[in-house]
């Protein structure tokens, strides 16, 4: 007796910190796409404030807020092209505080210098940013 072949694409669970959550200017981007609930990374990751969106990079030693969402590979590879993947950010493996592995937009080292930080970790309460370094007087 032949398996059954099923019709499910499977997908790859990607965490997103930004300009992609729900209610925000983004989230159509990941149309089709289900929400498997809120998350925060492990330790070691912050936020930076670009503006209209932020960046994680892989520094400090607080956490990032967001939600993780099944996407396809199709859906995948359309966000790379989004997410300007690998010349502005990115895509890499990252842990979460649950432990699980997923998928996630880290924004390039060189492209956060000098940056605020978003001290909660959590754009949705992006008020609270801690300033970039400034230069020592001369």
């Amino acid at each position: 007796m032949l398996a059954e072949r099923s019709n499910v694409e499977p997908t790859i669970q990607l965490f997103v910190y930004g300009s992609l959550l729900r209610g925000e200017f983004n989230h159509s981007q990941l149309a089709g796409s289900p929400c498997l609930g809120e998350a925060a990374t492990d330790l070691g990751f912050s936020l930076v404030d670009l503006g209209a969106y932020p960046g994680m990079v892989k520094a400090g030693r607080g956490c990032v807020a967001g939600e993780v969402f099944a996407v396809t590979r199709a859906k995948l590879a359309e966000l790379d092209r989004f997410e300007q993947h690998p010349d502005v950010y990115w895509r890499t493996t990252v842990r979460l505080a649950d432990r699980r592995l997923v998928q996630a937009y880290l924004l390039r080292p060189e492209l956060a210098r000098g940056r605020r930080r978003i001290r909660s970790g959590d754009w949705r309460r992006r008020a609270a940013t801690i300033p970039a370094p400034s230069a020592p007087d001369r």
